[in-house]
């Protein structure tokens, strides 16, 4: 290390100065009592950019979007007790999406002082209920050693935890530097088995509307992919994870699913055979099963374990992405095939996203036009982070990127109100895009504090609130059961004027006339956030929903 023993004196200085060795450029995290000393001694560093939050779920998906923005490590600061659990939801929904995330948090003192410590909980058991690999520090000189486990464990795609007793980090630091940590480890795969690429091939020979699915494995294989699809005919899609990676392509039909868009789903409708290259095939991917149930389906992932796991296929085949697409080129190519017809003009075919009719009334917009409206008016590059929630549905599909690992949706655990933090973390990663924030009224309303960090870190975040003046979702589940949906609006906020009364500049839209006013706010690259209050209504169901019920 750099720092000399003799310019630290804490484990807190010392823990801070090896985060920064790491290096680790963007932290994030709300003190305690515990960890005060170590977040002043990160914001002292010149290598470290601090990020202090207004809450510790909001701390947790920065450091989570980070790590999802950049591919590199994401850290978040939490204090002991109630600072943990109040992380611990965005902390599930990390571990869910395999994010390289460390969350360092104090711990219970080792010797507690004669007070009453009214923080102490069972922290390293509901870190391993939550998933996350727990490592303690019970002592200084394990210190070291416990940090570069926590790091190897992150670093490897399983978000952990490093808690350090309070008098510990407070306490002497160690006698020896951290060591350096090694390189992060890449799993090697060979070829696939040519008899499994033998019956792939000869799926592929005789169906007559074959999908080439891609999810977040093979966002490397898209060089590979484009050309198996030329050579077979073959459509091109994706999953959310690895949406606008086909982008422009002739044969590209964008995002599969039940947040296809207008023009695809009907495409998705005539496929009998799908070959899924690093796609987990999870239940929006399949419309809750509404898509698929007569194809023939194939599945290529590096891990084993995910092959099957979240419906029946007729294969897998444990292998990488672009290895076996380059095997399934050359066999279709040996066999002298040609690709189905009738894919002409398919770009063409699939170019509206939206082509139902404009439900907007005379004081609430559709949402689904509005996203449409927007997809049109907001410059790329954009990264577009939407917390969960019934709205979400009308972004996810209406709202396209141009590139894989664009467009976020904060929907690994299904809670809402996890989006804002997720888009600080976005926005602190990709200082040079547009960064648009969509959430719902209630998700929002739930986070409320840290749009505050918006405005203190002057980050030029496009905020759209869908705001249905409910938990709409739920609404809508009591409509569809029969029951009355009273309990479930709570009546109209003005968001405009709470973004004003913090500092971000807003406005108020009703109508789709409304939103394409705001042009000039929206056409250019921001400096500043600006708020959109977008009044939408309410009674309009999402067609994913009545799929999922």
């Amino acid at each position: 290390m750099a720092t000399s023993q003799s310019a630290v004196n804490t484990a807190s200085q010392l823990l801070a100065s090896a985060l920064a060795e790491l290096p680790v450029s963007s932290v994030f995290g709300l003190m305690g009592e515990d960890t005060a000393a170590l977040v002043t001694a990160l914001a002292e560093l010149e290598q470290v950019n601090l990020f202090t939050m207004r809450h510790e779920s909001a701390a947790v998906m920065a450091a989570d979007s980070y790590a999802w923005a950049t591919g590199d490590l994401g850290v978040a600061i939490l204090s002991h007790g109630p600072g943990f659990t109040n992380g611990l939801t965005a902390a599930i929904s990390a571990v869910r999406a395999e994010r390289p995330v460390l969350i360092i948090a104090g711990h219970d003192a080792k010797q507690p002082a004669m007070k009453p410590d009214l923080k102490r909980c069972d922290q390293l058991g509901l870190g391993r209920a939550a998933g996350l690999r727990v490592t303690i520090a019970h002592d200084s000189t394990a210190l070291p050693d416990a940090f570069a486990k926590a790091v190897g464990d992150a670093r490897g795609g399983c978000s952990a935890l490093l808690s350090i007793p309070a008098d510990v980090l407070n306490g002497p630091g160690p006698e020896w530097p951290f060591a350096a940590m090694p390189p992060r480890k890449v799993k090697a795969m060979g070829a696939p088995p040519e008899s499994e690429i033998d019956q792939v091939t000869a799926w592929l020979r005789t169906a007559r509307h074959p999908l080439l699915l891609a999810g977040r494995g093979a966002l490397e294989a898209e060089d590979q992919l484009r050309e198996l699809a030329e050579g077979t005919g073959s459509m091109l899609g994706t999953t959310l994870a690895g949406r606008g990676l086909f982008h422009g392509h002739s044969l590209d039909i964008g995002l599969v699913g039940g947040w296809a868009s207008d023009t695809t789903r009907p495409l998705l409708e005539e496929v009998d055979l799908v070959i899924a290259f690093g796609a987990s095939l999870n239940s929006f991917t399949l419309a809750f099963g509404n898509l698929f149930r007569s194809a023939t389906i194939v599945q290529i992932d590096i891990h084993r374990d995910r092959l099957g796991a979240n419906c029946s296929i007729d294969l897998g085949i444990e292998g990488d992405s672009a290895e076996a697409a380059r095997a399934l080129l050359a066999g279709v190519e040996a066999g002298a095939t040609v690709g189905p017809e009738g894919l002409n003009g398919l770009r063409e075919r699939t170019a509206a996203l939206y082509v139902g009719d404009d439900g907007s009334s005379e004081t609430e917009a559709d949402p689904n036009v509005l996203a449409t409206i927007l997809d049109e008016l907001i410059p790329e590059p954009r990264t577009v982070v939407s917390d969960a929630g019934h709205f979400a549905g009308a972004a996810g599909r209406y709202m396209r990127v141009r590139r894989p690992d664009h467009f976020r949706l904060t929907a690994a655990f299904a809670s809402i109100g996890l989006g804002i933090g997720a888009a600080i973390g976005a926005a602190v990663a990709r200082p040079d895009e547009q960064t648009v924030f969509v959430a719902g009224d209630g998700g929002l309303l739930m986070s409320l504090g840290d749009l505050e960090t918006v405005v203190r870190y002057g980050l030029p975040v496009l905020i759209v609130v869908m705001n249905d003046g409910a938990l709409g979702a739920e609404r809508h589940f009591l409509e569809m059961m029969g029951l009355s949906h009273e309990q479930a609006v709570f009546g109209n906020v003005d968001f405009a004027a709470i973004g004003r009364s913090l500092g971000i500049d807003g406005a108020t839209v009703r109508s789709p006339a409304d939103c394409r006013a705001l042009s000039s706010e929206l056409t250019g690259r921001r400096t500043t956030p600006f708020l959109i209050d977008c009044k939408i209504r309410g009674d309009v169901r999402a067609s994913w929903l009545d799929e999922m019920g």
